[in-house]
């Protein structure tokens, strides 16, 4: 399933990136550019911010096929009451939450002489959500590798022809979360709550490269 999901938004990406170009033009444009990138999101019902950044080989100034990755920089705590062998109770304090992820970047944007430009991205990544020592450290606690999907729109000022500066408004979906625990009711509970991650996130991204 995800790697139809993968192809299809793949496909009606380069399609309309195809679509925008001259049609008397055959000589297709090859670039380069990389990206660091801050997001803003929740977690755990928190405010996080993530880090990371990515590159991508853009066809024709308007497709770009690269890849990407993340990392959380703010600090978010937890505590974890479960039980080993259906005897022993064990309980952490202050838990560590760690959330990296990367896969493809993928996107469009319009190709124009205009300052303020728009374009529409999407990143595509595999991740793992951990549980670490209070000391963030240590060995995990726990791992859950985990699917996401980050669709959205960006603002596109083009300041140089080789410096733009993106802002992203989009939308997080996390899947695959399915790590479960004993608590001490005897009930099997996910050690993660998959409406914890699923948030609106907002990106600014520094884009250095060939424009033209």
């Amino acid at each position: 399933m995800k790697r139809i999901i993968f192809s299809l938004l793949v496909s009606f990406v380069f399609i309309n990136a195809l679509s925008a170009q001259d049609e008397e033009s055959t000589k297709i444009q090859l670039s380069l550019l990389g990206a660091p990138m801050i997001e803003f999101s929740g977690i755990e019902k928190e405010f996080a911010v993530s880090s990371g950044g990515g590159g991508a080989l853009v066809f024709n100034q308007t497709f770009l096929l690269g890849g990407y990755g993340l990392g959380l920089l703010t600090d978010h705590r937890t505590s974890l009451t479960l039980v080993e062998n259906q005897l022993d109770t064990i309980v952490y304090n202050d838990l560590k939450t760690s959330l990296t992820s990367g896969g493809f970047w993928v996107g469009y944007q319009e190709k124009s002489e205009r300052f303020l430009d728009w374009g529409v991205t999407a990143k595509l990544g595999w991740g793992n959500l951990n549980l670490k020592d209070k000391e963030g450290n240590a060995g995990k606690i726990v791992s859950d590798n985990v699917f996401l999907i980050e669709p959205q729109l960006e603002f596109i000022f083009k300041f140089t022809k080789w410096f733009h500066l993106n802002l992203g408004i989009g939308y997080r979906f996390v899947s695959g979360i399915d790590k479960e625990y004993i608590n001490v009711d005897k009930e099997e509970v996910k050690y993660f709550k998959p409406d914890r991650y699923n948030s609106a996130i907002g990106t600014l991204s520094l884009v250095f490269g060939r424009f033209n």
